[in-house]
């Protein structure tokens, strides 16, 4: 009996050092993600990034809002060079940046009033524009912005340089 309670202790403190092990092995985010099928990593990032696009502009509206413009119109400009067809294309887009300007990671919910496109596609999309985009806005921290987008953007957004 002694030799039961001995065994079922040391099964016990292997399995609590197993799961302690798996809890703390890093978890890899894609760099573009939906937000319904990656909702905890879309909360613990928005932990991570505590400030936001209008802090890193100093609470300029209009620099946060030009900045924001600015790369959609790039994701606009990516497509095209893609042959991607964008227009159409409704939906909530957070985006993660590095202090450089560099994107971390992208989350993208399409809207119901969306033209219909694979949200797969669309997620390999958004991971190319990604790695190909920079903002020249840099900050000491890093920093996200959740707002919607919908393509074509309109005419009366002009990008500044």
């Amino acid at each position: 009996m002694k030799g039961f309670f001995v065994l079922l202790s040391l099964l016990i403190s292997l399995s609590i050092s197993a799961q302690k092990s798996v809890e703390s092995e890093e978890r890899v985010i894609p760099v573009a993600f939906q937000i319904s099928q990656q909702p905890d990593v879309f909360e613990d990032l928005g932990i991570t990034y505590k400030k936001g696009l209008l802090d890193v502009c100093k609470n300029d509206i209009k620099k946060a809002h030009q900045e924001w413009s600015n790369m959609l119109l790039a994701i606009e400009s990516f497509a095209t060079a893609q042959n991607f067809d964008i227009n159409g294309v409704k939906m909530w887009l957070k985006v993660f940046w590095n202090n450089d300007g560099t994107i971390d990671h992208i989350a993208f919910h399409l809207k119901p009033t969306s033209k219909n496109i694979d949200n797969v596609e669309m997620q390999k999309f958004l991971q190319s524009f990604a790695a190909s985009y920079s903002s020249r806005l840099e900050s000491s921290v890093n920093y996200s912005q959740y707002s919607s987008a919908a393509f074509p953007i309109l005419p009366h957004f002009q990008k500044i340089n």
